[in-house]
C-alpha cells in the first residue's frame, strides 16, 4: 500500500480560533489570550518573542508562547499577554565615586624625586642591621626622610576618588556586552570633563520577562596610553 501524504488545500495563513481573543483579569493585572491555528510550520514562523507589543493590544506585552502540533501537520499557536511587562525602558544614569589605593610612591607630594633618590630609600628599607638602618636613615634629607617617617608610621599607600559612572537599561531581549578594558567614554550627562575613563563591567541579567543591562566607567586622572588603546 503507498504511503498516504497530508495535502494541505486553502490558503497557508495562520487564522483566529472562534474563541480568540479570550480576556481576564487577576492579580496580576489584564491578561489576553490569542489563540491561531494553521499550519505547524506557520505556528512556529508567526511566533512573537516575549516582551513584545502586539498591534490592538494596548499596555500588554506577550508573556507566554505555545505551540503546539496536531494531526496532519496542523498547528496550535497560543499567546499570553499580560501587563507585567510593560515598563518605563528610559535608561537610569548614575554617578558615583569609589575608593581606590595607592602605593605612597605614586603621591604628587613625591613627584621630584629621582631614581637616584628611590635608590636610596630601598638601601635603607633593605638594611639588615638596626644599626645600618639607623646610618641610612639619618643619610636621608628632605622629601626622602618624610618618605621613611610616613613608612616608619605605616603610611605604605594613600586613598584617592575616582568617578564611576553607570547606565542601566531594560529590554525584551538579550543585549550585546563587552568592550571592558579598553578607554571609551560614558554619556556625556554623567561624565566628569577632568577624568579619562575605562570601561570596567558590562553585564546583563535575565529578570522575569525582561534583560537588565548594566554598563560601568571608572575615572582616572591619568590612563596609560601604551596599556589600554
Amino acid at each position: 500500500m503507498a504511503n498516504s501524504k497530508t495535502v494541505w488545500k486553502g490558503t497557508k495563513d495562520l487564522k483566529d480560533s472562534p474563541e480568540s481573543p479570550s480576556y481576564e483579569e487577576n492579580s496580576n493585572g489584564a491578561v489576553w489570550t490569542i489563540v491561531k491555528q494553521g499550519p505547524f510550520g506557520a505556528c512556529l514562523a508567526s511566533k512573537p518573542i516575549r516582551g513584545q507589543e502586539l498591534s490592538g493590544f494596548t499596555g500588554v506585552a506577550v508573556d507566554t508562547v505555545r505551540i503546539q502540533k496536531a494531526h496532519g501537520g496542523t498547528g496550535t499557536l497560543t499567546v499570553t499577554l499580560t501587563t507585567a511587562p510593560i515598563e518605563d525602558r528610559t535608561p537610569v544614569l548614575e554617578i558615583e565615586w569609589i575608593e581606590t589605593q595607592k602605593k605612597l610612591e605614586s603621591h604628587k607630594f613625591f613627584k621630584t624625586l629621582t631614581p637616584a633618590h628611590w635608590d636610596k630609600i630601598e638601601d635603607w628599607r633593605n638594611a639588615t642591621t638596626a644599626a645600618d638602618r639607623s646610618t641610612k636613615y639619618a643619610a636621608l634629607t628632605g622629601l626622602l626622610q618624610k618618605f621613611a617617617d610616613k613608612i616608619l608610621k605605616g603610611e605604605d599607600s594613600y586613598v584617592v576618588y575616582s568617578p564611576v559612572a553607570r547606565v542601566t537599561t531594560s529590554s525584551p531581549t538579550k543585549p550585546n556586552t563587552g568592550g571592558c578594558g579598553m578607554k571609551d567614554n560614558p554619556p556625556a550627562q554623567i561624565k566628569i570633563q577632568t577624568y579619562k575613563y575605562l570601561k570596567t563591567a558590562d553585564r546583563a541579567v535575565r529578570q522575569s520577562m525582561k534583560w537588565q543591562r548594566v554598563e560601568e566607567w571608572t575615572g582616572a586622572e591619568e590612563i596609560d596610553d601604551d596599556l589600554y588603546n
